[in-house]
This record gives structure tokens, C-alpha cells and sequence, in this order.
């Protein structure tokens, strides 16, 4: 054996090495990087409209985000405090600890998941305990929702508890992985999260 056919041998392996992990990064990469999900179409992702709610970018899921976190006041507005936007919600759904607003109800939290509304994703609470499914005026003036006169008043389990609803408007719902078309939403002028979700739209889950 030469000396050059001896230099040859050696090197083999290391080349081997390096192509191996790029075989195996190749293969780890079969989801969509944008939801996170099975691979598919561009035009089919559900996280194409979506705004990120690490990075505020628009186009993807937070838990597919590797961006940095868009900075975020440290204090909550005063006509905020205690609600969605106080509360921050990953992509995957799972709460996240606020920092500054303690007026939020902790025993809610784990009931709180991330879905898509129109493509952008919302903190939703899944409440059993209302007929109707609501979401807070801001959302309505942030999406630019057409919005119609409410069909019935609002009371809530106590009779002395009464809101007043400002109308109702419809929505497209990703959740769970299901897309919902105009889903009927009653419009609240405060909400604890951006949307609840009762057993009206339960019903339509279930079935």
C-alpha cells in the first residue's frame, strides 16, 4: 500500500462523519416550519396570516419562532389589567406566567389555549359555563369586524349580574386543528380573554 492510498483511508471516515449528522438534521426536518405540523402546501399552512406572539412577525406559529422576543412593556395599561393582553400564550397553547398583572384569575389559566382567529392567533378560554361564545371589543376593532345587533341580552349565572352586550359579529376558528367557519361571537366591551368559547361552540366540537 502507497503512502497516498494509506492518506486516502484515513480521511474516508472523517468525510463519513461529517455527511451523517447532515443525513440526520435532513430527516428531523419533515414538519412545516412555519405551524409545526405534517409537511404541506404553503397555501394550506394555517400559520401563513398568523401573527407570532414572541416576535409580533407575521407568518408563523410562537413555537416554531426563533426569533427574539418582541419587547414588551413592562406595566399593563390600567383599563387592561387582568385580561388577554396581559396574559402571554405560546403557540402550543400553554399559559405563560404574567409578570405584571396580578388581577388575572390563575385558576383560569389552564383552561386558556392559543387559536387562530382569521389567521392570527388569540389567548380563547373554554368555558362550559356560557350558553354563548363571546369575544372582547378590541379584538373586533383590531380584526375590523362587521358586527350586527345582538339577538338577545346577556345575564350572567347570577341573577343580580347583568353585561350589556354591544352586538355580535362571526369569525373563522382554528382550533385544535379544526377550522370552524363563521362562528357566531356576542361582542363584550371587557373580557377577561380575547375570546370564550361556550357550549354553543362545544357543540359544534363535539359533532
Amino acid at each position: 500500500m502507497t503512502a497516498e492510498s494509506l492518506t486516502v483511508c484515513r480521511s474516508a471516515p472523517a468525510v463519513q462523519s461529517l455527511e451523517e449528522p447532515c443525513a440526520a438534521l435532513a430527516t428531523k426536518r419533515t414538519g412545516c416550519f412555519l405551524c409545526g405540523r405534517s409537511k404541506h402546501e404553503r397555501t394550506l399552512c394555517p400559520a401563513r396570516e398568523a401573527v407570532c406572539r414572541k416576535s409580533s412577525e407575521r407568518g408563523h406559529f410562537a413555537k416554531v419562532c426563533r426569533s427574539a422576543p418582541a419587547v414588551q412593556s413592562s406595566a399593563c395599561p390600567s383599563d387592561q389589567a387582568g385580561s388577554a393582553a396581559c396574559l402571554a400564550v405560546d403557540g402550543a397553547g400553554s399559559p405563560i406566567e404574567p409578570t405584571s398583572c396580578a388581577n388575572f384569575a390563575s385558576s383560569l389559566s389552564k383552561a386558556i389555549i392559543a387559536v387562530s382567529l382569521n389567521g392570527r392567533e388569540v389567548s380563547c378560554l373554554i368555558d362550559s359555563g356560557n350558553s354563548e361564545s363571546f369575544i372582547h371589543l378590541r379584538e373586533v376593532r383590531a380584526f375590523g369586524l362587521k358586527t350586527c345587533r345582538p339577538r338577545v341580552p346577556v345575564r350572567m349565572a347570577s341573577a343580580s349580574s347583568t353585561v350589556t352586550a354591544l352586538r355580535h359579529t362571526t369569525a373563522s376558528l382554528l382550533v385544535k386543528g379544526h377550522i370552524y367557519e363563521n362562528v357566531r361571537l356576542v361582542v363584550l366591551p371587557n373580557s377577561c380573554v380575547d375570546v370564550i368559547l361556550g357550549q354553543d361552540f362545544q357543540s359544534l366540537h363535539e359533532s
